[in-house]
């Protein structure tokens, strides 16, 4: 699915939606993204906010191709 957003440059926040959603915004700061974890902010319309923890994980693939110590 597409995903569009931008960056604030002042405040370095990503927003972003993913697909065709016009209601659900997610939301972190720039550097954050970098991270293996991190917590950002969706927005489901103008009226409720959560935050969620995203976790980076590997590609299971990747690591099967790796030598082996």
């Amino acid at each position: 699915m597409p995903i569009t957003g931008a960056v604030d440059k002042e405040s370095q926040r990503v927003a972003w939606r993913i697909g065709d959603s016009k209601t659900v915004v997610y939301e972190a700061g720039m550097a954050d993204l970098t991270k293996q974890e991190l917590t950002i902010l969706v927005h489901f319309g103008k009226d409720q906010t959560q935050q969620w923890q995203l976790v980076r994980l590997e590609d299971p693939e990747t690591d099967e191709k790796s030598p082996k110590e």
